[in-house]
């Protein structure tokens, strides 16, 4: 999720288990939580480092239980510091509050977006994810920030009136999350009704809870099917069959038989999970994710896609604005099914 959902949840989460120390020191403790709770993104750094090694490395020691002890006394620290004037909590009280801004506020978060989490980093490479939101999520931003605003409103009262409104603010988050959980499995029903449950896979459309990217992963390769829920019935399906062009999880024959190439595809899928590659006409491949395959069939990058040269030479591709996933940004939050139409076979 993006650092404002962070700071959200966090503050949120605050109020509804700690409105005593809220009521002691309400601006202290809001923004500590705020700050506490996006610690784990200091792996922005890595970016210095080139794209390659921040995408591969991204949401990896900062969000994993190995690195957890580290972050949580770096949260404590970051607290005290911060309330140093009017003390709220002890040291104990400190790692306790720290930890649990970090698994809710933050791992918890971004294993509900499609990136996942490799929360046993660096002992395993694996991420972990249910994918329910866009790492942006407007209505998430809403039900956080009506919660706190009640909750500032109405810091006179008894803590255990404050502490029912921040648990409301909870109450209506896990009600929006069951309905975004039934457009999911409702989507993947529609999109492959006669597969096995445990061969479909499907991914939130960038803002747009109402769309969804549904993948069959079979022995042959994949399928996939565009649902929404803003069109009629009879729109609401867009099949997106696999071009002749791609061969899923492999490399492509251009570079079939060569090490450096093979090495950089494994590190490449270890990242993407679920890929599908391509020749290029200068005696490369391209390689994309099913994950953020939204108009797979438009030709051109998108978000995760990949070079690789027989050297073993790897680099991403930066999206074309009009490619495939780019117009959700384009058009901010509804996802345009004429186009998906269009770039459908």
């Amino acid at each position: 999720m993006d650092n404002l959902a962070h700071a959200l949840a966090s503050a949120a989460t605050s109020a509804a288990t700690h409105p005593r120390a809220l009521k002691k020191s309400p601006k202290a403790l809001l923004l500590s939580s705020a700050i506490v709770a996006n610690i784990p993104d200091i792996d922005i750094l890595l970016a210095a480092l080139g794209q390659e090694t921040y995408h591969f490395h991204h949401r990896g020691f900062t969000h994993s239980f190995l690195g957890l002890p580290f972050m949580v006394v770096l949260g404590a620290l970051i607290q005290r510091f911060i309330c140093r004037k009017n003390p709220i909590f002890t040291w104990k009280d400190s790692l306790i509050w720290a930890s649990s801004q970090l698994l809710i506020s933050h791992f918890l978060l971004d294993y509900l977006t499609s990136y996942g989490v490799m929360f046993w980093y660096p002992a395993s490479f694996a991420r972990y994810a249910w994918p329910m939101m866009f790492i942006i999520d407007p209505m998430f931003w809403l039900i956080c920030a009506i919660g706190l605003i009640q909750v500032w409103r109405n810091l006179d009262l008894p803590c255990s009136r404050v502490r029912a409104i921040g648990f409301a603010v909870f109450s209506v988050m896990v009600s929006w999350w069951t309905i975004i959980g039934i457009a999911k499995y409702k989507g993947e029903k529609l999109a492959f009704p006669n597969e096995p449950r445990q061969e479909i896979l499907s991914f939130p459309g960038p803002l747009s809870p109402l769309v969804w990217l549904v993948v069959h992963d079979h022995p042959d390769g994949y399928n996939s099917s565009i649902i929404s829920y803003m069109t009629d019935d009879e729109a609401r399906i867009i099949p997106q069959p696999l071009d002749n062009r791609y061969v899923s999880d492999q490399l492509c024959s251009n570079l079939s038989g060569t090490p450096e190439a093979d090495t950089a595809y494994r590190q490449y899928q270890r990242w993407a999970t679920w890929t599908i590659c391509e020749n290029t006409d200068d005696g490369g491949c391209h390689c994309h994710s099913m994950r953020y395959a939204f108009n797979l069939n438009a030709h051109e990058p998108y978000f995760g896609s990949v070079k690789i040269k027989n050297n073993g030479e790897l680099a991403f591709i930066p999206p074309d604005r009009k490619s495939a996933g780019s117009e959700f940004f384009d058009r901010f939050m509804f996802f345009d099914v004429d186009d998906a139409h269009k770039a459908s076979p």
